[in-house]
């Protein structure tokens, strides 16, 4: 699904006509003078000065003083810079999704002769250090994941820097954003289960961890909700509880849930981080899977297979999704025009042996 939110603001359309105008100069082509294109754009030289600057910038412009700007004789072949940014702390970065997903981008930007630095919040700690590590670092466009808060979106903006948002944890209208489709993804899992007979569906979440609040988490406890409704499905806060990314904190949640025996949920819906905690809940509590327990992972990471049984999740496809965001930041970093869709990524079930048939009242009272 794609959401247009904003016209093109007025620099935008300048630097984008501007553009245009330069790449159809032969190299080392001059460009009219300053008050010829204000005239002709119908614009003020501060705006006029800020689209040329950012064409500079991208490699397509030259200025020498004195004698004007001309354009750029390795303009169609300056490498792009486009740097990564994580808003997360540096210890989390290494985790096995971020980790997969930072050399995967490395790969794609590589390939299409880009340079491509990897920043951590714990780099430039706030907004005074973040606007320094972007001038010193001058990238052509800037992929953010998991940004908080819209005042950085605000400083690229000011700065004509275009960016793109992945998993974001806020939204601003004017910003392009690659988000999981939560709902879909729900309404896959709740359906399998509900299918296989589960009527009490527990949901261990992430929301929370650390002290943050995750949109993503947010979304994926609110789709929960609306997939057991549609299923005319009996919901209940004491189903929904924090699980975390960890074994461990999977296994406190999923204990807890299991048990009192009067209240307990036949399937568990987590992720692929904390899914073998409720496996050894289970066990603990014996309890197999899935006679007695179905348990659903998410993400799709290569370890939820090593599991035993198998585990069944939702494969995010974040393959496919960086490599339309490799392909999206240098159609941008080209153009020095900001997007400003949101896409909702695709998001497929992959059964594994971890769901069945929900277990009878009879083995429920054996249990």
């Amino acid at each position: 699904m794609t959401i247009l939110n904003e016209a093109k603001t007025r620099y935008e359309i300048v630097t984008e006509k501007l553009k245009s105008e330069v790449l159809a100069l032969p190299p080392a082509g001059k460009l009219p003078p300053i008050r010829s294109l204000m005239e002709r754009f119908c614009v003020s030289q501060a705006t006029l000065d800020r689209s040329l600057s950012r064409l500079c910038k991208q490699g397509v412009l030259e200025r020498i003083s004195g004698r004007g700007y001309f354009r750029s004789v390795n303009a169609v072949n300056k490498p792009l810079r486009i740097d990564f940014c994580f808003f997360l702390k540096k210890d989390e970065i290494s985790n096995p999704l971020y980790s997969m997903i930072t050399n995967f981008l490395l790969q794609e930007m590589y390939r299409r002769n880009c340079f491509t630095n990897i920043l951590a919040y714990g780099d430039f700690d706030g907004l005074s250090g973040f606007r320094e590590l972007i001038m010193h670092n001058n990238p052509d466009t800037l992929i953010l994941l998991g940004c908080t808060n819209v005042t950085f979106l605000h400083l690229l903006r000011a700065q004509g820097l275009p960016f793109l948002q992945l998993y974001p944890n806020c939204l601003e209208e004017s910003a392009a954003a690659y988000i999981i489709d939560n709902h879909d993804a729900m309404r896959q899992i709740v359906g399998h289960l509900f299918q296989l007979g589960h009527r009490r569906i527990a949901l261990l979440h992430g929301q929370g961890y650390d002290g943050w609040q995750m949109l993503d988490q947010q979304e994926r406890i609110d789709s929960y909700y609306a997939a057991m409704l549609a299923n005319n499905l009996p919901v209940s806060g004491h189903l929904v509880r924090f699980g975390g990314f960890a074994p461990q904190s999977g296994y406190q949640a999923a204990y807890k849930l299991l048990l009192p025996r009067h209240s307990r949920p036949t399937a568990i819906i987590g992720n692929d981080y904390n899914a073998p905690g409720i496996y050894q809940a289970a066990a603990k509590l014996g309890l197999k899977i899935p006679e007695d327990l179905s348990v659903v992972g998410f993400d799709g990471l290569p370890q939820s297979q090593l599991l035993h049984p198998c585990l069944t999740t939702i494969d995010i496809r974040w393959q496919d999704t960086m490599r339309r965001i490799a392909d999206h930041a240098i159609q941008m970093a080209r153009s020095g025009m900001q997007d400003s869709d949101i896409f909702r990524t695709e998001v497929v079930l992959t059964p594994g042996s971890s769901t069945g048939p929900a277990p009878t009242d009879t083995q429920l009272k054996q249990q």
